[in-house]
């Protein structure tokens, strides 16, 4: 059970974006940070490919809207690690068309 609720957390499309993380925060980390807002499935920091460092931003999935919608009003502004969170509802990402080619 433990693995679907993880998948699920995963898929979830009851997302919250995090911004102004400081560099050193990671995904536990962030997790820790909403770890009292009910209906956290997972939280997910996101790194530059190439050398592994935080890009400051990161995802908070929750079971519901109505927790995503609680936590962002909870928890916006408040101080991680000395900087304050900027949170907005996550949007799902649109693909962008392949751009056509040039003969």
């Amino acid at each position: 059970m433990i693995y679907s609720k993880l998948v699920v957390g995963v898929l979830s499309p009851h997302k919250i974006y995090a911004g102004n993380l400081g560099w050193g925060l990671n995904s536990q980390d962030l997790r820790d940070a909403f770890a009292e807002q009910p209906g956290i499935l997972g939280a997910k920091v996101i790194y530059e490919k190439d050398n592994g460092r935080s890009r400051g931003f990161g995802f908070v999935t929750f079971e519901t809207a109505e927790d995503s919608q609680a936590a962002l009003s909870a928890m916006n502004g408040v101080e991680v690690q000395g900087r304050p969170l900027r949170l907005n509802l996550a949007s799902d990402r649109t693909s962008s068309s392949p751009r056509p080619s040039s003969s």
